[in-house]
């Protein structure tokens, strides 16, 4: 077997003690293929992509129990990234960052280990193996299916409007040609592990 270390750095903010703070981060990705379908790989690296690059980068990280600066931010027109708790933000980033790139890749992909590390965390490397937060019974950040970081849309924010209803956003995958094909078929042996990525 084969695997695939992906690598990302992106600039995001982070509202911490009454502060925004902009961080540049490193993310290191270690993934296992689990789709045999060359089409299936491209989509799921394209929709890592896709969040990374146009929704993680430049977002502002909130604790979503602080939802004045949520309001605030969102109303302005920053890219607000709703975070579960507060404590170490690079460790719960990691995590949150990691569920949500698990969820919309749907199993064709397997993030199961990721690190990161950031100028303002001194860049201390945190590391995180999904298994672990998956058979815990007090998983560090809650794994409710209604979280973004747990949901397979684009949805990336835990904001809410006036009705109590995730605001979302009006691209979907089929949108933005990221769905899923209609009649998905293996074309490789299962002994086979070679991985067609997006150029």
């Amino acid at each position: 077997m084969t695997g695939i270390k992906y690598d990302f750095n992106f600039l995001a903010g982070i509202y911490l003690d009454n502060e925004l703070l902009l961080n540049n981060f490193t993310m290191n990705l270690y993934i296992d293929v689990e789709s045999k379908n060359p089409e299936e790989q491209s989509i799921a690296f394209n929709r890592i992509d896709f969040i990374m690059q146009e929704i993680i980068e430049n977002g502002i990280f909130v604790v979503e129990e602080d939802k004045e600066t949520i309001e605030l931010y969102d109303a302005i027109g920053l890219k607000v990234l709703t975070l579960d708790k507060a404590g170490s933000h690079d460790q719960i980033i990691l995590m949150t960052i990691t569920d949500k790139l698990n969820a919309i890749t749907e199993n064709a992909l397997t993030i199961y280990k990721s690190t990161l590390s950031s100028k303002k965390g001194g860049y201390i490397e945190y590391i995180y193996w999904t298994s672990v937060q998956k058979s815990s019974d007090s998983p560090l950040i809650s794994n409710d299916p209604a979280k973004w970081w747990n949901d397979k849309t684009l949805q990336c924010t835990g904001i809410h409007n006036a009705d109590d209803t995730d605001i979302q956003k009006e691209i979907t995958w089929a949108t933005i040609k990221m769905d899923w094909p209609n009649d998905p078929k293996d074309t490789k042996d299962d002994s086979d592990n070679i991985v067609t990525l997006p150029q």
